[in-house]
């Protein structure tokens, strides 16, 4: 039976996670095994901080720092307001802020939403925003070559707060959280993210 085997996995995994969150100096973690609507395992490890930090025991209500998962949230409220008809993907960031300047006043003007998305503007994987003025883009990379980036994607929660006059979180939380009864997840809204502190001290301590 399917959660006879399920639960033998997760048996067999188990190790396996504790010993990788050890290599790795990571506090605690979280399995869940869910098949359609019902969740068949749940496993809980370790604290939900580092030891200096006043850890407590990883439970069903420990938030977790998503990181680049945020990338996709995001995308899918981009989707949504796509779909709703304010936002279109081919809308340029210029839309959004006359004063937008990226490495040269053409691609400047023809950076788009979808290119921020797709991380498709042509720079270097993770390239400062602040010295984007003073680097120089390949010829012909524009929309050709993949860049990973983390904060040239930021500008999208910017543009959607301007083209909605809401704040991002609020939008995360209405096509997102509200929509899948996820009531104890949330963007930035520090009263839920208690271990945002242990997270950050954890960090610190992993690439010391």
């Amino acid at each position: 039976n399917t959660i006879a085997k399920v639960n033998s996995a997760v048996h067999r995994i188990i190790p396996i996670i504790n010993n990788g969150l050890k290599k790795l100096k990571i506090p605690g973690g979280y399995l869940v095994v869910t098949q359609k609507d019902k969740v068949i395992a749940v496993v809980s490890f370790g604290n939900n901080t580092v030891s200096s930090n006043n850890p407590k025991p990883v439970d069903d209500y420990t938030v977790f720092p998503v990181s680049s998962v945020s990338k996709n949230i995001t995308a899918f409220v981009v989707g949504a307001l796509v779909d709703a008809g304010i936002i279109k993907w081919d809308d340029k960031v210029r839309k959004y802020d006359k004063n937008f300047f990226l490495h040269s006043e053409e691609l400047s003007d023809k950076l788009t939403i979808q290119d921020l998305i797709s991380h498709c503007s042509g720079f270097k994987h993770f390239s400062a925003i602040d010295a984007f003025k003073y680097l120089n883009q390949k010829p012909g990379v524009f929309r050709k070559y993949y860049g990973y980036q983390n904060i040239i994607f930021g500008l999208i929660g910017d543009i959607l707060e301007k083209a909605t006059g809401e704040k991002y979180e609020d939008l995360v939380k209405k096509y997102i959280f509200d929509k899948m009864d996820m009531k104890h997840s949330s963007a930035i809204d520090l009263k839920y993210e208690k271990s945002r502190m242990g997270h950050m001290k954890y960090l610190l301590e992993r690439f010391k």
